[in-house]
């Protein structure tokens, strides 16, 4: 079965040009390998391509490292008469097939230059991946195969230290992309501390409805597999003494479909965070916890910490991961059993910091919303939890 495929034309410009090629030797050079599945079958390795003849060939290249659970684009460039197919081949640290196994793309070959393009999401258990590149009943000529994973883009970046003119009314977005965020009640800014202060119930910073389409984020559920947007939050804050609760967020005010964010502390003084994936704000939801439930982050100390939420676009608890104050390894997660999320979660609602009912309570200093697997110069959330946590005890 393939796993996650869509075509380039469908989901728009999409960045690679700085990602590393994973795939080896893309100038099939030495380090590929020829099955004769249908003889009589013949391959051809010269000035930077792969000429493949017969009724079905395979030509694989050799086992590279594989990144897990992130969204990638497949690309190769084909030319000739014939049944042309890029596959990506998955393996687990056991070296045995991951699960799943394989990601493909076929299509008819023509005289003329064409590209076979797709993305794909690796599984969570891959290690090693290598390429297949197949012709059945014809002769194709394959050159510029490259496997990247999405380059992130930067979506918002609210900096308490660079409010705009206006601080007390809007917080102005350092990309340029956005409106600047309408400043609510129960919300002041607090020039000495460069931050905003959500002091308690109904403390909102809203942005503007022009600008929601760029936040919702729908899953593969919806969207089918790997077509899911990932996407990481980068929030530095400080928790307020008592309860606190949504931090951030896009949802629908009367369907409670959407997407948010919990920096929590309970009633029994239980620090955490929760992420919401929902259609309906009931049973169709997938609530994910971080750390699971006997554990506490230990962040009610008063002082500022480094949160960085990535959220995979699987709609699942795949791939998500939560990384505090610049540590690589991620807190643990633990999925919470209340509902199933198995349909879409856009809607028409803004991006929202706070919220109207139960919201958090503390100094927000730092807020950046990344889309991608990727953030900035392709760094993964780990290591960008590391890069930028160092940044800001400079």
């Amino acid at each position: 079965m393939n796993l996650c495929l869509i075509s380039l034309l469908s989901i728009g410009a999409i960045a690679t040009s700085g990602s590393p090629n994973l795939v080896p030797d893309p100038k099939f050079k030495s380090q590929w390998s020829q099955f004769d599945i249908v003889r009589p079958c013949q391959v051809k390795l010269s000035d930077g391509k792969a000429h493949l003849s017969g009724g079905t060939v395979f030509l694989h290249s050799r086992l590279f490292d594989a990144p897990p659970a992130v969204q990638l684009m497949v690309e190769a460039t084909v030319q000739g008469q014939g049944t042309a197919a890029v596959e990506i081949l998955w393996w687990d640290r056991s070296g045995l097939p991951a699960k799943p196994h394989r990601s493909s793309s076929k299509k008819r070959s023509t005289d003329r230059s064409s590209k076979i393009s797709f993305l794909i999401r690796s599984p969570q258990t891959a290690v090693k991946a290598q390429v297949r590149l197949v012709v059945q009943e014809g002769e194709v000529t394959f050159s510029n195969p490259k496997l990247g994973v999405i380059e992130g883009q930067l979506l918002l970046h609210l900096d308490g230290a660079a409010p705009g003119p206006k601080p007390k009314q809007q917080w102005v977005d350092r990309t340029n992309i956005n409106h600047p965020l309408s400043v609510g009640k129960n919300v002041n800014y607090i020039a000495s501390e460069r931050c905003y202060r959500f002091s308690g119930k109904g403390s909102t910073i809203t942005g503007a409805a022009k600008d929601a389409a760029r936040f919702q984020f729908p899953t593969d559920i919806s969207q089918g597999a790997g077509r899911g947007t990932p996407f990481t939050i980068v929030v530095l804050a400080k928790l307020a003494p008592g309860r606190s609760s949504t931090l951030l967020g896009k949802t629908d005010s009367k369907t409670g479909r959407g997407w948010f964010v919990m920096l929590s502390v309970d009633e029994f003084q239980r620090d955490y965070i929760t992420t919401f994936q929902q259609h309906d704000g009931r049973s169709n939801r997938t609530i994910l916890r971080f750390p699971d439930p006997n554990k506490k982050l230990g962040v009610r100390d008063q002082k500022y910490h480094l949160y960085v939420i990535h959220i995979s676009g699987t709609g699942r608890s795949l791939g998500c991961q939560v990384f505090l104050d610049g540590k690589k390894t991620p807190v643990g997660v633990s999925p919470w059993s209340f509902g199933t999320l198995t349909k879409s979660i856009q809607n028409n609602g803004p991006l929202r910091i706070g919220a109207q009912a139960a919201c958090f309570r503390g100094d927000l200093r730092l807020l950046e919303i990344w889309r991608g697997s990727r953030l900035k110069h392709g760094m993964t959330p780990a290591n960008y939890s590391a890069y930028r946590y160092a940044q800001i005890k400079k």
